[in-house]
């Protein structure tokens, strides 16, 4: 005698990842940057903390006077190299090499590259991820009252904010 009965294996939940951008410039220490960052990764409710220096000012006017990109980087990995299931990303580079690809330098100079557009190239190359997009209450509030470019789309793209 057969069994008719379907098998179902139990569905996987998806990994969840908390993300943590900021300027690094510099990273502040258990007050500020680490100490958030610590929190987040101690929370049971992620599998993974990436923290997202920004690549490209989105206002021309704070753009040139940060300190360089890849500086920002290695500061990052120097301050949450010990922090388990921290990873320091260069997520926000990627994306607007991809948006300004076979742009001149002329034009990359009015590509403006933002979380939207970010969380968009996450979501598509880690289909099998979730986001959540880790956000101060000021910055939130900001948000919800669509100061961000294309904020409609960030608060569709994510499924979790932390405030």
């Amino acid at each position: 005698m057969t069994d008719d009965k379907q098998h179902h294996r139990p569905k996987r939940r998806k990994r969840r990842v908390c993300l943590f951008g900021l300027s690094a410039d510099p990273p502040t220490g258990h007050g500020g940057h680490l100490g958030i960052v610590a929190h987040l990764a101690s929370m049971e409710m992620f599998d993974e903390v990436r923290v997202i220096p920004v690549y490209r000012h989105m206002f021309a006017s704070k753009r040139g006077k940060q300190a360089p990109f890849q500086s920002r980087i290695q500061m990052c990995q120097l301050l949450f190299k010990d922090i388990p299931n921290v990873i320091v990303s260069e997520a926000e580079r990627i994306c607007f090499e991809r948006v300004s690809d076979g742009l001149d330098e002329e034009h990359k100079e009015s590509v403006r590259v933002g979380t939207a557009d970010l969380l968009t190239m996450l979501i598509t190359d880690e289909p099998n991820l979730e986001f959540t997009l880790a956000l101060g209450a000021d910055t939130f509030i900001d948000l919800l009252n669509g100061k961000w470019r294309r904020s409609e789309d960030v608060l569709q793209l994510v499924e979790y904010r932390i405030v």
